[in-house]
């Protein structure tokens, strides 16, 4: 059974100093509406599996409600994001300021980039399916043939005459 969910700090935490963020504006985003609700949802991941009243069916459908919970906050504070970011080059560009710093942040791309990653997968196992298959009719293909390779062998081959037994001479008395 896995462990508890820890909570997101370390999480948080971790992303902001692998992005050089100041630690000042993480504290906030520790307590937002998003965090608190997708702590919430992954902490329930352990709390199904820990209830002997749910059938191992009704714990694997809870975790995958909860989950989509996740998903769904998630992609909401990347909306939210996404809106703050447009807001922001909007009003640099208003200004006259660059607003290159804020490249790392347009989520869209990352998207785009996802799902042109997806497409692409998504080719490759429709190719991969299609190899299989053919694969599978050649293996058949080849396997009808060597039956009947065997099969007109067999009937080629002539039945080996039975060896005449030699005669026993009579034995004498």
């Amino acid at each position: 059974m896995p462990k508890p969910f820890q909570g997101l700090t370390p999480y948080i935490e971790g992303a902001a100093d692998a992005r050089g963020v100041d630690p000042e504006f993480v504290g906030p985003a520790k307590s937002s509406w998003h965090a608190k609700r997708v702590q919430d949802a992954l902490g329930q991941l352990a709390e199904i599996d820990r209830n002997p009243a749910l059938s191992e069916s009704r714990k694997a459908a809870s975790k995958r409600d909860a989950f989509a919970r996740v998903g769904a906050i998630l992609a909401s504070a990347a909306a939210a994001l996404d809106g703050l970011v447009e807001a922001a080059r909007d009003v640099a560009e208003a200004h006259g300021l660059d607003a290159s710093i804020l490249g790392a942040l347009d989520l869209r791309a990352t998207q785009g980039e996802l799902d042109a990653i997806r497409e692409e997968f998504d080719r490759h196992k429709a190719e991969t399916g299609e190899l299989v298959a053919r694969l599978e009719a050649e293996t058949l293909e080849h396997r009808e043939a060597l039956e009947k390779a065997k099969a007109e062998r067999a009937e080629a081959k002539p039945e080996p005459e039975p060896e005449a037994k030699p005669k026993q001479k009579p034995k004498a008395s």
